[in-house]
């Protein structure tokens, strides 16, 4: 008998991926305390491309701590504040930027509907995240795959 809860795998990280994109749209403190998590991504998944989504605040750290391949920064005040077509056009910028990476694997830390929805215009075949009641996880990528 499963102890995952119904609708949810673990399977997919039992595989192996070549190009995982990680999304972390929190502030600087949730990009530090997200730092473990990285490390162990780089453990897990050693030959692996890893890059991470990031807000502007957090580039620097990710950087600085190693793990990651290549970092992708967003300017999400810009886009939330700014001239609507500014942020539409930046937006299809990186769903195209994401899209032609060609992630095979998306593991979205934050589980907002704005991350949530990029990981699933990345294109990636596999996807996974916190499991979040009343968020759009279940509507976005099904089944979804829970980080234990």
């Amino acid at each position: 008998m499963s102890s995952s809860p119904p609708g949810v795998s673990f399977e997919p990280l039992a595989r192996e991926y070549r190009n995982i994109l990680v999304i972390e749209f929190g502030q600087l403190g949730d990009v530090v305390l997200s730092l473990p998590a990285f490390h162990a991504l780089r453990q897990r998944f050693p030959a692996a491309r890893i890059t991470a989504l990031v807000g502007i605040s957090g580039r620097a750290v990710i950087e600085l701590a190693g793990f990651i391949d290549a970092v992708i920064p967003v300017d999400r005040v810009a886009l939330r504040d700014g001239p609507k077509r500014r942020a539409l056009g930046a937006i299809v910028a990186l769903v195209r930027d994401l899209r032609r990476r060609r992630f095979d694997l998306v593991i979205d830390l934050q589980s907002l509907p704005e991350t949530n929805l990029l990981g699933w215009a990345s294109g990636a075949p596999h996807a996974c995240g916190r499991l979040a009641v009343g968020r759009t996880d279940a509507a976005v990528r099904s089944p979804a795959t829970a980080i234990p």
